[in-house]
């Protein structure tokens, strides 16, 4: 999967898009090998949500790849409240996307070097290869990434200070 080399203008909007609307994140996924051990799965994903049809639409007419996905039921429910979109990006696509971005990101521009930084693992070797299971250091570094990227986007009291205007 290659996304197309995107303009700088188109970049710059992305990163801009990503910052407001995105999440960056890591998800682990439990497995049970055929020895009953407990095993995890992690995927890279990049998911852009809103309300608006047309900016999904231009993000999905503009990068060629990822799913878009109709309206969320969520909020179905909720008397008045609009139909929200989503697209979502995995795999290499990822890592090709945000490395992109990555010189116009802001605020998640942290995120997005760590999910380069565990796509680029996967790159090298997969959960296994050749028969040959990942070592406890292969295992360690991808959880602690995973980790990294949670506590990062871990809700609650924010403690940023402003900056002066």
């Amino acid at each position: 999967m290659v996304i197309l080399k995107l303009s700088n203008v188109e970049k710059a909007y992305l990163a801009g898009i990503v910052d407001g609307e995105g999440s960056l994140y890591i998800a682990r996924q439990e497995a049970h090998g055929n020895n009953g051990q407990l095993k995890y799965f992690y995927r890279a994903r990049v998911t852009v949500a809103n309300t608006d049809i047309g900016v999904l639409t231009w993000l999905t007419n503009t990068i060629k790849v990822g799913a878009f996905c109709y309206p969320m039921d969520s909020r179905k429910e909720k008397k008045g409240w609009k139909d929200v979109w989503q697209w979502t990006l995995a795999s290499k696509a990822v890592e090709e996307f945000l490395e992109q971005l990555l010189p116009y990101l802001v605020i998640k521009k942290e995120r997005a070097t760590l999910l380069i930084r565990y796509r680029k693992l996967i790159n090298t070797r997969t959960h296994v290869y050749a028969g040959h299971p990942l070592t406890k250091k292969e295992v360690d570094t991808r959880e602690q990434i995973y980790k990294e990227v949670k506590e990062l986007n871990k809700k609650g009291e924010c403690n940023n200070i402003a900056p002066e205007v």
